[in-house]
């Protein structure tokens, strides 16, 4: 039993500790990309943004996330924009993390966002809609125009021991 409860002990530590990770954002290679932070999912929707960088076409933004934290993404026309938010599923060994993607284009029109979550599908996200996938490490999202032309790639990756 002793020996149950140090394996238990142990595999609840490395869920915890496995929650910190980094997540990457990659411009297309037609257009640069801005990335914000935008604060704490436990704060609500946040009234204030930390430009992080803009990314040049074709490069990728890779930095240190931990569950909860927010971000917004913009093209280089501004006309896409959507907040990427990373939460803790530390009770899913297989997917630790979620990441969720809202559509954040309210212009009239709006215009839907395709969401290509890893090699299992597509979905579309009408303005002000959120689609929420937990994942593993390693997936990568894109998220496309009308026109199926990419606009962002963001994915989550174990932070290096």
């Amino acid at each position: 039993m002793a020996r149950f409860l140090v394996l238990l002990a142990l595999l609840f530590s490395q869920s915890v500790e496995a929650q910190k990770a980094l997540i990457s954002f990659s411009a297309p290679r037609h257009e640069k990309l801005a990335v914000y932070y935008v604060g704490s999912t436990e704060d609500g929707p946040s009234d204030y943004e930390a430009l992080v960088t803009v990314v040049e076409p074709g490069k990728t933004l890779t930095v240190d996330v931990e569950p909860k934290n927010a971000f917004v993404i913009r093209s280089g026309d501004m006309k896409f924009r959507a907040r990427v938010s990373v939460f803790d599923r530390s009770t899913d060994f297989d997917r630790p993390l979620a990441l969720s993607f809202k559509n954040l284009a309210e212009d009239n029109p709006g215009e839907q966002i395709e969401l290509k979550h890893s090699n299992s599908g597509y979905q579309w996200l009408p303005p002000s809609s959120e689609a929420t996938h937990s994942t593993d490490f390693g997936h990568e999202f894109q998220l496309r125009n009308p026109t199926k032309i990419i606009q962002a790639s963001v994915r989550l990756d174990r932070m290096p021991e």
